[in-house]
């Protein structure tokens, strides 16, 4: 039978008056945060699919769609996600979701278009791109909309630029807050939606703030007037300094709101993207009050004893795993010292019962030790250097000497892109130090700058003093291509981090790919041994 567009219209106006009827009726029957019959499977463990039909005038948006499920380890595709095309339509289902979450959206078309999205097992949502603009339709409407309001009110964190003033930063930040805040308290007055939905987005809300402060947007993002958290942390952009930050710049008990580690300890916000994001940087960065933030084998001690006397369960095993993925990302485990440290602390943590994505992230690291021989590679032997005397030297050269330890020492006194770096001059003092007290014949000292060459030259007659006796060199000037650099950790995703130690055994092999930045004479003879 061949029905007609007048047939259709009038079949989809049938079903629009349907729904209608029916969200009045519920309206009506139930009190405002009252969990609808659909929010209640949660609790009882119930697992129900989450169906998201996506409508477009947009077609490229629907190539390049992503779901973001942060009950993953990293976010990353939700468990039984099946995608079906059918023209301009695009019906996603999720068949494993057994708890209310925030999703979140993410569709390359003409623009990019990024949201969030509050869902419910059961949930049937239709999600309209029209025009450049996001609406959602379904029966749970009031959650899925809240954030695409939400980003109405032109008030992203974004927009604020860390600029050397802690307190004024915050200050903007918690302004922002106030407003996002006040937007959520009036949405769930006027709005019915269940308390499942005011309990994850409020603490989501709250922690992305707590976020903001410890991951301070300072870096420069390529959309203009735009900047991006820095990772590594709140005291990474004081690292350089030798004032000690919590006594000497900031009250970090202040500047953080006295947050405590009982603020964590909510097992219902495991799943919550801004939660896990600031658990592993407050526990860094504040909670186990680090001296210098250096991924060695001592921090890296202090922050899962940490974890084990202050977290249980699936929090604790998160906040391990992330230890052990962050650790190995800044070079821990790529020398023979912190190999066997991290080894050992992978087969403990795999002995346990967890959540698979977390397993998997740390296997994958298992899998990265078994082929790291510590051994240099042929591309990073072969890069030049430069000399004092203007020449080059390739890499190979400069360390062929088998007869001696090589200490390395990443560095740079000023640079635009990098302003100044306190703590390495203030190291320079302590490495002369130790040069003068450790037998010259079995220790190289090799500093590297990675200043312009004509900055690098005046550095070299600011501090000749302190330098009587080290091997100079310098990068060339595509410092952010250095394949040497990448290697040894000192660009990490293109972020420099500085100053940076290495020490290589007398066979060229690396021994510490990242030396704690202390200087006690015997325990520095200790790490050369």
């Amino acid at each position: 039978m061949v029905t007609t567009k007048k047939q259709l219209l009038s079949i989809k106006s049938l079903l629009l008056i349907t729904v209608v009827i029916g969200l009045f009726a519920c309206k009506q029957n139930t009190e405002r945060h009252k969990d609808t019959n659909s929010r209640d499977h949660s609790s009882k463990g119930n697992i129900k699919p989450v169906y998201i039909s996506v409508e477009t005038d947009d077609p490229m948006a629907l190539e390049y769609l992503n779901i973001l499920d942060y009950a993953n380890f990293n976010g990353g595709k939700p468990k039984g996600q099946h995608i079906k095309k059918n023209g301009n339509t695009t019906v996603i289902s999720l068949d494993s979701v057994k708890n209310e979450k925030i999703l979140e959206l993410m569709m390359f078309g003409k623009k990019l278009h990024n949201t969030k999205v509050f869902v419910t097992p059961g949930d049937s949502i239709n999600l309209v791109i029209k025009n450049e603009k996001i609406t959602f339709k379904g029966l749970n409407a009031n959650h899925y909309n809240f954030y695409q309001e939400l980003d109405n009110l032109k008030s992203p964190y974004s927009t604020i630029g860390f600029k050397d003033n802690p307190e004024d930063y915050k200050i903007k930040v918690n302004s922002i807050f106030k407003k996002r805040k006040a937007f959520f308290e009036d949405y769930i007055k006027t709005h019915q939606v269940s308390k499942q939905f005011v309990n994850q987005v409020k603490a989501e809300m709250k922690f992305e703030y707590m976020y903001n402060l410890v991951a301070p947007r300072s870096i420069t993002n390529s959309i203009p007037n735009s900047y991006v958290n820095n990772r590594d942390g709140f005291t990474s952009l004081f690292k350089n300094q030798s004032k000690n930050l919590d006594t000497d710049i900031l009250n970090l008990k202040n500047y953080f709101d006295d947050i405590r580690i009982e603020d964590f300890k909510r097992s219902d916000l495991i799943n919550n993207d801004y939660f896990k994001r600031s658990l592993s940087l407050y526990i860094r960065y504040y909670f186990t009050k680090q001296q210098s933030v250096v991924y060695n084998k001592e921090n890296f001690d202090i922050e899962l004893d940490y974890i084990n006397n202050n977290l249980e369960g699936k929090i604790a095993r998160f906040a391990k795993a992330k230890v052990i993925v962050d650790y190995f990302k800044k070079g821990f485990g790529q020398d023979k010292v912190t190999h066997s440290r991290l080894k050992a602390e992978i087969e403990n943590y795999l002995k346990q019962k967890t959540d698979t994505s977390y397993t998997a992230a740390v296997k994958d690291v298992k899998e990265e030790l078994k082929v790291f021989n510590f051994k240099i590679p042929h591309k990073i032997l072969q890069e030049k250097l430069l000399t004092i005397k203007g020449d080059t030297i390739a890499f190979k050269d400069l360390i062929k000497n088998k007869k001696s330890t090589k200490f390395m020492a990443f560095w740079i006194n000023k640079h635009k892109s990098y302003d100044y770096c306190e703590r390495c001059i203030d190291d320079l003092l302590k490495i002369k130090n130790l040069q003068s007290q450790i037998n010259k014949d079995n220790t190289e000292w090799i500093f590297i700058s990675i200043a312009k060459t004509k900055q690098w030259h005046q550095d070299l007659v600011l501090f000749k003093n302190h330098m009587k006796g080290m091997s100079n060199y310098k990068v060339l000037d595509k410092k952010m291509t250095s394949e040497m650099l990448k290697y040894f950790k000192v660009n990490h995703g293109n972020f420099i981090q500085l100053p940076r130690y290495v020490i290589l055994d007398k066979n060229n092999k690396v021994l510490f790919n990242a030396v704690p930045n202390t200087f006690d004479v015997e325990n520095f003879k200790s790490l050369l041994k």
